[in-house]
């Protein structure tokens, strides 16, 4: 038997951080974000595309890859 482990919902403790700095600093975090998704794009597609030529030479692992593919692309 596994033991159980807490998940966020059962964590009781209060943030040490206010709700609202939230709120009051979103527009900046998402700033944030896009930009860090922005430098990380030609990093993803760079390694999307060694994978692609492994899986070429590996004709069992096609299928495969074309399956997580098409999920990964939903």
């Amino acid at each position: 038997m596994q033991p159980s482990v807490p998940l966020f919902a059962d964590v009781f403790q209060s943030s040490p951080l206010p709700t609202g700095l939230f709120r009051w600093h979103q527009p900046q975090i998402a700033r944030d974000l896009l930009e860090l998704l922005d430098r990380m794009n030609p990093t993803i597609a760079e390694l999307t595309q060694a994978i692609e030529q492994e899986v070429e030479k590996y004709p069992e692992a096609q299928r495969t890859y074309q399956v997580h593919a098409a999920a990964m692309a939903k």
